[in-house]
């Protein structure tokens, strides 16, 4: 069934709801949607350079933690290398579903190393 993607529908998000692949409605975060969201405001260089940032306190923290006896000593190593592996996922471009489960994984990496530690 073909599609007619009108001026209004690309402005108003109606497309969403007619559209039963969604593949042709704008991001409610995208800077067409006049949301200013982190990548808009920022730009995606920028972006980049934040998530390091936040990379590298995650990496601390975590280094903190374990030092203290609070968590398993694998855990900086971990969280880093799952951040890190999410960052080349977005640095990539891949599709938003597979950084979607990427993240989820990056959530279970906690309990899976306090688990088996």
């Amino acid at each position: 069934m073909a599609y007619v993607v009108t001026d209004a529908c690309t402005k108003d998000f109606v497309c969403v709801e007619e559209c039963s692949t969604a593949a042709i409605a704008p991001m409610a975060g995208d800077a067409a949607a006049g949301t200013g969201t982190i990548p808009v405001r920022l730009g995606r260089r920028n972006t980049i350079y934040l998530l390091l940032v936040l990379v590298a306190a995650l990496a601390a923290v975590g280094g903190r933690l374990a030092s203290a006896g609070l968590t398993a000593p694998s855990m900086p190593a971990v969280l880093a290398s799952g951040s890190a592996g999410l960052l080349l996922a977005l640095v990539r471009r891949l599709r938003p579903m597979t950084i979607s489960v990427l993240a989820d994984l990056f959530l279970m990496l906690p309990a899976v190393v306090q688990f088996f530690a």
